[in-house]
C-alpha cells in the first residue's frame, strides 16, 4: 500500500473551502490535531483569538457533514498552567473524544501531571494512548503505553503508532517512573513489528523536521507522518521517501484533515486545513457542553 499512497501524494491538493460530504465516498478521512496545549476554549494568539472546540465542530460539520471519519492527535495536548491547566487539559481531551478521537501519541510534555492523570482521562473517554519509546525507567523493555493501534475503516485497516522526542522530564514531573528512548534506536523494532496487514500506516509524533527526516529516511514503514513540532520549516505536506509529512496548526488554531481515496482512486490525496477564526459561529451543542465542562470543580 505504501507505493499506492506515494503515487497519490503527487496529486495532493490543499483545500480551504467546504466540500460536499458525498464527495468522500469510500475514502479514508482522518481528522488530526497536535500541540493543542489544552486550548479547549481557544487561544489568545498573537495573531488574534482563534480556535475553540465549539467553533472547531462548526467547521468539521461544514467540511465533513455526515461522512464517516476518525480523529488522531500527535501529542502536546496538555495545558501546563498551574491556574486551571488540569481542567482545561481534561476538557480538551474529552472534547476531542466527542469528535471521534481514537488515539493520542503521548509526548513527554503530556506526562507533566503524572502518568495517572492522563491514563484516567483516557480510560474515561475511551481514547487510546500510544507510544513506542516511553518506557518504564526500571525496565526498558516495558513500554508504558500501547505501541500500535489498528483501526478498521471502509474495508481498510489503518495502523497507528506514536514516537516522542527524547527530552529530560520537566521540574516537578513524575520523572522516576519513565524515560524516553531515542527514536534513532527504533529502526529495527519498527521494521520487525510493523503491521503487515495494514493498508495505511500512520506515525504520530512531536519530532522536529530534522529528526523526523532522519527517522523516516531509515525505515520504509510509514505512509503518513503527522508531527506537532513547531520546528518544521518545509511547507507541508511534503514527502520523505514514500511517506507524506503533515503538520497541524498548534493550539487548535485550524481544522486539519486528510482524505485518502480508495486504492486506485483518481482524485489523489486531499489535505484540508481551515483556520478557526473567532468570527466562526460556535456549534450550539458543543458550546453548551464546553461551558459545563469548564465549570467543573477544579482538579487537584
Amino acid at each position: 500500500m505504501i507505493a499506492k499512497i506515494a503515487a497519490l501524494i503527487a496529486g495532493c491538493l490543499l483545500l480551504v473551502m467546504p466540500v460536499v460530504a458525498a464527495d468522500f465516498g469510500d475514502s479514508l478521512v482522518i481528522v488530526f490535531s497536535g500541540g493543542m496545549r489544552g486550548r479547549a476554549d481557544g487561544c489568545g494568539c498573537s495573531s488574534g483569538p482563534q480556535g475553540g472546540l465549539d467553533r472547531r465542530t462548526t467547521i468539521l460539520k461544514q467540511h465533513l457533514g455526515a461522512a464517516p471519519y476518525f480523529a488522531l492527535d500527535c501529542g502536546g495536548i496538555l495545558d501546563l498552567d498551574p491556574d486551571g491547566g488540569l481542567l482545561r487539559s481534561k476538557c480538551t481531551i474529552k472534547g476531542l473524544a466527542r469528535e471521534n478521537l481514537k488515539a493520542i501519541a503521548v509526548s513527554s510534555r503530556d506526562l507533566f501531571y503524572g502518568t495517572k492523570f492522563l491514563s484516567d482521562v483516557a480510560a474515561e473517554t475511551g481514547v487510546e494512548l500510544l507510544s513506542l519509546n516511553i518506557v518504564q525507567s526500571l525496565n526498558r523493555e516495558a513500554t508504558l503505553y500501547r505501541q500500535w493501534l489498528t483501526i478498521p475503516f471502509n474495508n481498510r485497516l489503518i495502523a497507528v503508532t506514536g514516537i516522542t522526542s527524547p527530552v529530560q522530564p520537566r521540574s516537578g514531573m513524575e520523572s522516576n517512573a519513565w524515560l524516553t528512548l531515542s527514536p534513532d534506536s527504533l529502526g529495527h523494532q519498527l521494521e520487525k513489528e510493523r503491521i503487515p496487514a495494514a493498508d495505511v500506516t500512520v506515525l504520530l509524533t512531536d519530532l522536529d523536521e530534522a529528526s523526523l527526516r532522519r527517522l523516516l529516511g531509515g525505515v520504509s514503514v510509514f505512509d503518513i507522518a503527522i508531527t506537532s513540532s513547531p520546528q518544521v520549516y518545509s511547507a507541508t505536506p511534503f514527502r520523505v521517501g514514500k511517506c507524506v509529512v503533515l503538520h497541524p496548526e498548534n493550539s487548535g488554531r485550524a481544522f486539519d484533515a486528510l482524505v485518502v481515496p480508495p486504492a486506485g482512486g483518481s482524485q489523489g490525496i486531499r489535505f484540508i486545513s481551515q483556520p478557526i477564526a473567532r468570527s466562526t459561529v460556535p456549534d450550539a451543542g458543543t458550546a453548551a457542553w464546553l461551558k459545563e465542562c469548564l465549570r467543573s470543580p477544579p482538579i487537584k
